[in-house]
């Protein structure tokens, strides 16, 4: 039998191989003289790897959605409104012929079926719009907090310079380099010229909290006769919230921006635009009579009459109507009304 020592020269023996080996230094530094640990150590995938891995799979399984975004669905029923809108100014700008030639008085109903039904879906697409706002700020409060924690963790992260972006945004867009247009000289329009700029008559259909916001600030503009600001967030508004409660007033204020900048053609237009808008509203007497007197001052009073004859049909007892009366009689409606019918005759 071998003795005790000679066995434990054997188990030296063959150990010695093994502390032979030159030890194995892994990716991140680590030295390991176990050659199995060692390999079992490099199957292991890269925290690299993994982050690709699951990034694919993500990918994989995100689902395929239409690129159309909530803003682009925004974009195109404005788009529908404004034509809408348009069609009914040429409706009206057509005279009987035209009434006859589009069916009458359920013309008139059938675009403002169209016009409420496009109300109704653009209030939704506000509403989740809002509701998208609202997760995406909370989504991003969160991955703040996280991001803040994860910083505290670390000694080499600067808190202050953390900057967390929007959830799913892209950034801000930098403004663009160089100053904004030259301002235009002051208008010589006094306020006495200018159409009445009445309190906005309540509506069945609330604002939204944003159109409110927009309209108030603009009315502002609007009486400190500060035309520039006025006209351009006026076009913002006819155009983000077309169709909206509030959208015959605007319409009506920037007739009275424009021809309170000069622009007295392009104010006749906002003034039909305002009428078309709601020609049963609170502001179509008001829009008919500003839109004849802008006609007169182009120098086409016989124009501005088929708008008064509108005007005193429609809204008989208002005051509006009573100032109708001398504008009409200025322009020879009566006259050149006699002329059509012995034409027509």
């Amino acid at each position: 039998m071998r003795s005790a020592v000679a066995v434990l020269g054997l188990v030296a023996l063959t150990a010695l191989p093994m502390l032979a080996q030159e030890a194995i230094v892994l990716p991140n530094g680590v030295v390991v003289n176990d050659p199995a640990l060692a390999q079992g150590l490099e199957a292991i995938p890269s925290t690299d790897e993994i982050a690709a891995e699951v990034e694919a799979e993500n990918a994989a399984a995100r689902p395929q959605v239409d690129a159309a975004t909530l803003a682009d669905m925004q974009a195109n029923l404005r788009e529908v409104s404004a034509d809408l809108q348009a069609l009914r100014a040429q409706l009206l700008a057509s005279g009987a012929q035209g009434f006859v030639a589009a069916g009458g008085d359920s013309a008139i109903d059938r675009m403002n079926a169209m016009e409420a039904q496009i109300a109704a879906v653009t209030e939704k697409t506000e509403q989740l719009s809002n509701r998208i706002k609202q997760v995406v700020a909370e989504g991003t409060n969160r991955i703040g907090d996280i991001e803040f924690r994860l910083c505290e963790l670390d000694a080499n992260c600067d808190l202050g310079a953390l900057m967390t972006a929007d959830l799913g945004g892209q950034g801000a867009v930098a403004p663009a380099p160089g100053g904004g247009p030259v301002p235009p000289p002051p208008s010589d329009v006094s306020a006495e010229t200018l159409p009445p700029m009445a309190e906005p008559e309540t509506v069945a259909t609330p604002p939204t909290e944003e159109e409110a916001r927009e309209f108030a600030e603009i009315r502002g503009l609007v009486a400190a006769q500060d035309w520039a600001p006025a006209k351009a967030k006026l076009d913002h508004l006819v155009t983000a919230h077309a169709g909206g409660p509030l959208t015959a007033e605007a319409l009506y204020l920037q007739g009275i921006a424009r021809q309170g900048d000069g622009q007295l053609n392009q104010a006749a237009q906002s003034y039909l635009l305002a009428f078309s808008a709601a020609p049963d509203g609170p502001r179509a007497p008001a829009s008919l009579l500003a839109l004849s007197q802008a006609m007169t001052g182009l120098g086409a009073p016989g124009d501005a009459c088929p708008y008064l004859d509108e005007l005193t049909r429609r809204f008989p007892a208002s005051p509006e109507a009573a100032e109708a009366a001398p504008l009409a009689e200025t322009a020879a409606c009566a006259e050149l009304a006699a002329a059509d019918e012995g034409g027509a005759n």
